[in-house]
């Protein structure tokens, strides 16, 4: 029931970026390309400058689901919600079990963050591959055999990616 209430505020509480992204990702699913961007209005050529990774992701998701920006959301919150405990294991790790369960309620419990969570954009899974890429640092950081380069390196990759899913990363 809670997503059907949803639904009929989801066009008012997502922005025009959502329909970008989704209208690319159902392009890339019909073969029309990765990279490029094929829209000849020149109101729009602005968005040229958006990173493809989100729409990638998108149509990788739509590839399983089938295009459905509701689908998105909802794969959206839950993986946001595995973020949570994501922080929690990193406060665990670098500092206490106390740290943790704060750092995790904090996040959890976080108004700004659970709302932004249901907005279909790039802003809010790019902090996915940057949660992954510290916490892949810090691994290397705490490492003292040869494995600490290839760790460091898989987080700037994490974080690299981050910069693919929106230019803020």
């Amino acid at each position: 029931t809670y997503r059907s209430e949803r639904a009929s505020a989801f066009e008012q509480i997502n922005p025009y970026q959502s329909f970008i992204a989704h209208r690319r990702a159902v392009r890339m699913l019909e073969g029309r390309g990765v990279l490029l961007w094929d829209d000849t209005d020149p109101r729009l050529i602005k968005q040229i400058r958006r990173p493809p990774g989100y729409s990638i992701l998108l149509a990788a998701l739509y590839t399983v689901t089938g295009p459905d920006l509701r689908t998105a959301q909802l794969a959206q919150v839950l993986v946001d919600a595995l973020a949570a405990a994501g922080v929690a294991a990193i406060a665990l790790w670098l500092v206490s079990w106390r740290a943790a369960i704060v750092a995790g309620l904090l996040y959890g419990l976080s108004p700004h963050l659970a709302v932004y969570a249901t907005i279909v954009t790039p802003d809010a899974v790019a902090s996915w591959p940057v949660l992954a890429g510290g916490a892949l640092f810090i691994a290397a950081l705490r490492r003292r055999d040869r494995w600490r380069f290839a760790l460091a390196a898989a987080g700037g990759l994490a974080i690299g990616a981050s910069c693919w899913l929106t230019a803020q990363g």
